[in-house]
């Protein structure tokens, strides 16, 4: 039994793509919103490498176990582009906790877009009870001069993490097309 195979010509395949290019797109497609949690350990490490002694990453967490102070970078991996972009996030936030039953605080400052643009950077800090718990801080597109998100899809942080301070989570918000 003999096999046909049929064989696109290049101009068949050039033509039906631009044919589905010129197709109008739905201008009320729905957005949806859309949470990415994510652990440190993947998107955090020592800033560096005289810290990397200090830092520990674990599944659950990434912290600081030396005796002195270390920075830690972190950058999230985000759908959208340059500019106020619908796919660009909305809305982030870090989780940290202190885990040797001292009061502490932790200082983080947010970098928007890569080496050379020039966006605005915005710095948050939080206080840590050595009670427990999990404190949080929160960057929205205004901290940045923005408006419904922020103007690049990329996301950096660099944080300094006291001696026993650990980051938890992290959370991407952003909106999702999902159609009509």
């Amino acid at each position: 039994m003999q096999h046909t195979h049929r064989v696109f010509q290049p101009t068949c395949i050039a033509l039906a793509l631009m044919i589905l290019s010129a197709a109008p797109g739905d201008a009320s497609a729905a957005l949806a919103s859309r949470i990415l949690n994510q652990n440190p350990a993947g998107v955090c490490q020592a800033a560096l490498p005289v810290y990397d002694g200090q830092i520990r990453k674990r599944p659950k967490a990434i912290q600081n176990e030396g005796s002195s102070p270390a920075f830690v970078t972190c950058s999230w991996t985000a759908q959208g582009q340059l500019g106020e972009n619908p796919g660009n996030p909305t809305a982030f936030a870090m989780f940290f906790s202190v885990n040797d039953g001292q009061p502490d605080h932790v200082t983080c400052i947010a970098v928007l877009g890569m080496q050379g643009q020039t966006i605005p950077t915005y710095t948050r800090g939080t206080d840590l009870h050595s009670a427990g718990g999990v404190r949080q801080l929160v960057w929205y597109p205004e901290d940045f001069g923005g408006s419904g998100e922020f103007r690049s899809a990329l996301i950096n942080v660099s944080c300094l993490l006291n001696p026993g301070v650990g980051i938890n989570a992290s959370q991407l918000s952003f909106k999702e097309e999902i159609g009509n």
